[in-house]
């Protein structure tokens, strides 16, 4: 028996956004937060990325109890020259403002960091 397997494309940036509310809707997350992060992101023209190329998880807090004071965003990308810092921290801004334009965020510190990943030169 043969068996074909396709090799996923991983897509770039993939951003990683801890402490969303467990609370929250999955209409909320799925069908507003995710895509607008994904749209705050492709809207810099010196990222050269639309919004298929950008994968976003979500860690949600599903303490009962608990409510996180901050939410961390990390948006891991390749390095490329024209990603300088500057545009880097332009893409943060950005992130941090839309993070902010839902109810669960208006209450708490939104954090956005970056870093590069690069992949390692095959053997």
């Amino acid at each position: 028996m043969l068996i074909f397997c396709e090799r996923r494309k991983l897509n770039m940036p993939v951003v990683v956004i801890y402490g969303v509310p467990g609370g929250e809707s999955s209409v909320q997350i799925n069908g507003l937060f995710r895509p607008g992060i994904r749209e705050a992101i492709a809207d810099i023209p010196q990222l050269k990325c639309t919004v298929w190329d950008i994968d976003v998880h979500i860690l949600r807090d599903i303490t009962e109890n608990h409510r996180r004071e901050n939410i961390d965003v990390v948006v891991k990308l390749y390095e490329k020259p024209e990603r300088t810092e500057e545009v880097l921290n332009t893409m943060c801004e950005a992130v941090i403002q839309k993070v902010k334009e839902f109810r669960f965020a208006k209450v708490v510190d939104v954090d956005c960091y970056w870093e590069f990943l690069n992949p390692k030169p095959s053997r």
